[in-house]
């Protein structure tokens, strides 16, 4: 998290870590644990399927994320597998600040605001070159 706070910060990970303690101290044994999310690609090609069951005919995904680590890191892997577009958009707005490892993104923009302003823009200079 990129502003301070005097706690720390307790998230998916630290729930998996709990859970697998608790069930060791209560079975006897490992708990199996399978681990979604971004950036692993399971979580990238079941957002793809569930776009294209929808739409198709879609041939781009913009993913507009705060974390080079994970939001952009996904898209900029799913997007050297995939058949359609993703097109990875930092925004200045959470974890990532100018100066970090940008991870590849496609485009930095402000805020998420300005990422849609930014898609609006790409996808009328794409469609008019068609």
């Amino acid at each position: 998290y990129q502003d301070t706070w005097r706690e720390p910060r307790i998230t998916q990970g630290s729930f998996r870590v709990c859970l697998e303690a608790l069930f060791k101290r209560l079975s006897g044994r490992e708990l199996r644990v399978t681990t979604t999310g971004k950036p692993t690609l399971r979580t990238y090609d079941f957002a793809e399927t569930r776009l294209l069951s929808r739409a198709p005919s879609t041939r781009r995904v913009y993913m507009v994320g705060d974390n080079p680590a994970s939001d952009i890191q996904g898209a900029v892997a799913q997007n050297k597998r995939s058949d359609i577009e993703w097109h990875a958009i930092l925004v200045r707005t959470g974890v990532w600040r100018d100066g970090q490892h940008a991870a590849a993104a496609d485009h930095i923009c402000d805020d998420f605001a300005a990422a849609v302003a930014y898609i609006e823009r790409r996808e009328a200079s794409l469609t008019r070159s068609i």
